[in-house]
C-alpha cells in the first residue's frame, strides 16, 4: 500500500491568515494537500474562501523544499460584500 502523502511538504500544516480587514491568524491546520484558491474552508462556524496558497522554501542539502504552507482567506460574507460594492462601482 502506498502513503496518502506524496511529497513530505503534504505533511506540514497550513498557517490560515485572514486577509480581508481587520487581517488576523486563525491559526495552523492540516488540510487537504491539493487545497486551493476558491476552495471554502469552515472554522468555528464561519466560512472562508482561499484566496491564495503561498509555499515557503528554504534551501537543504543543495535543494529547495517547502518548510511552510500558508494560506490566505476572505470570509465568505465579506467576499459577499466585495462583489456588490464592486458592482455598484462598474454601475456607476
Amino acid at each position: 500500500g502506498g502513503s496518502r502523502y506524496r511529497r513530505e511538504s503534504d505533511r506540514l500544516p497550513f498557517d490560515v491568515k485572514v486577509s480581508s480587514p481587520p487581517p488576523r491568524y486563525l491559526g495552523r491546520f492540516r488540510l487537504d494537500a491539493l487545497t486551493h484558491g476558491g476552495d471554502v474552508l469552515e472554522h468555528e462556524g464561519q466560512s472562508y474562501v482561499v484566496k491564495s496558497v503561498v509555499f515557503h522554501y528554504v534551501m537543504q542539502n543543495g535543494k529547495f523544499v517547502v518548510n511552510r504552507k500558508t494560506v490566505h482567506v476572505k470570509s465568505l460574507a465579506r467576499k459577499s460584500l466585495d462583489s456588490y460594492l464592486n458592482k455598484l462601482y462598474k454601475n456607476s
